[in-house]
């Protein structure tokens, strides 16, 4: 019981991680295209 409520729990935990990382990417990608139109 234990184990697997701490395995639900880290699958869980990961999801959300992997989440956040991905919308962490999306900004950076665009803060990265954003930046070359501003210069020129």
């Amino acid at each position: 019981m234990l184990s697997s409520a701490f395995h639900f729990d880290y699958i869980r935990r990961m999801q959300v991680t992997a989440c956040l990382t991905s919308k962490a990417r999306r900004q950076d990608k665009a803060v990265l295209t954003a930046r070359p139109v501003r210069e020129q």
